[in-house]
């Protein structure tokens, strides 16, 4: 008997079981309700942020009228582009048509000049037709022809005279005058020339026709 009663005091002292296990139970029931921080999205890095957004330059193309693309000669205009601007003491006093295919051209535009003394001038600008040499139809009208002053700007040939000689024309003659040049207007010829939209004295000076 006294063995038993040792035994029943030591139980009564134990903890019950159902509060070891409500215990438990308890606990982890406070950590499935803890509040969690909420997990941010890593900052993407310099090298991904650059990865989407990169774009590429657009290609640029050379533009001829801003003379990112150089060009050995202006681009061809119009015949009657090229007429001299009058003013200074030049009038333009009229234009008449030609035989171009006579000439060697396919196009052009003739125009008579009152110059600044009184004299009178012809302006010619001919587009040379292909296969044929706009220097050598240049040469035809200025040394054989007489022509005061004559530039060749491929595909044209461009002449300022007071007068051509008084010769039986050839298929390979300048655009005639119904008189000699006059003596000493050579100068008043080129200022002529320059005075065209498309020319200039450089232009004018390259493509000069040399007789010698």
């Amino acid at each position: 008997m006294p063995e038993r009663r040792a035994v029943l005091a030591t139980l009564s002292t134990l903890t019950p079981l159902s509060t070891l296990v409500a215990g438990c139970a308890g606990t982890g029931g406070s950590e499935t309700t803890t509040e969690r921080t909420p997990t941010r999205e890593p900052t993407p890095t310099q090298s991904e942020t650059t990865t989407r957004t990169a774009t590429t330059s657009p290609t640029q193309t050379p533009d001829e009228s801003t003379g990112t693309t150089s060009t050995p000669t202006p681009t061809p205009g119009p015949p009657a582009s090229y007429l001299p601007n009058e003013g200074d003491g030049w009038e333009r006093l009229g234009t008449d048509g030609a035989d171009w295919g006579y000439l060697g051209g396919t196009a052009g535009v003739r125009a008579r000049y009152g110059g600044p003394e009184g004299v009178t001038f012809q302006f010619v600008a001919m587009r040379v037709r292909d296969g044929a040499d706009p220097a050598q139809i240049g040469r035809n009208w200025q040394c054989p022809g007489d022509v005061t002053v004559v530039t060749v700007h491929p595909p044209y040939v461009l002449a300022a005279s007071s007068g051509t000689k008084q010769t039986p024309r050839t298929p390979d003659f300048a655009p005639w005058m119904d008189t000699t040049p006059v003596p000493g207007a050579a100068p008043r010829a080129r200022e002529l020339l320059v005075r065209s939209p498309r020319l200039d004295d450089d232009r004018v000076a390259a493509g000069r026709v040399d007789c010698g």
